[in-house]
């Protein structure tokens, strides 16, 4: 079950990276570098951003950074479960008393 959330948080992660890259690019954020770094440095050729930042490039981290999280998040879980498991046996774990309410 935390295998099939990370997954789906995961997927949310790489939308909204996309969104967001898209909204920017829509903006003009990135020209907006650009012209400010071709400012800064006094070159008619700058650097261009989106070679370093471009749909592809944070595309592909997105999913590699959505895949270690979803490994991370499954492990944890399990050394969690694990952890939990020891405790209740050490300590005899919960037991929820459950009665009917007098009237």
């Amino acid at each position: 079950m935390t295998f099939l959330v990370s997954v789906g948080v995961g997927l949310l992660g790489i939308l909204g990276v996309t969104l967001m890259w898209r909204v920017l690019n829509q903006v003009g954020a990135f020209a907006t570098v650009n012209s400010a770094l071709a400012q800064a440095t006094g070159r008619a050729v700058s650097i261009n951003v989106l070679d370093y930042v471009g749909q592809r490039q944070v595309l592909s981290m997105s999913v590699v950074a959505a895949a270690a999280g979803v490994i991370v998040l499954t492990v944890l879980t399990a050394v969690a479960a694990v952890l939990y498991n020891i405790v209740a046996a050490l300590v005899g774990g919960l037991r929820p008393l459950l009665a009917e309410a007098e009237e």
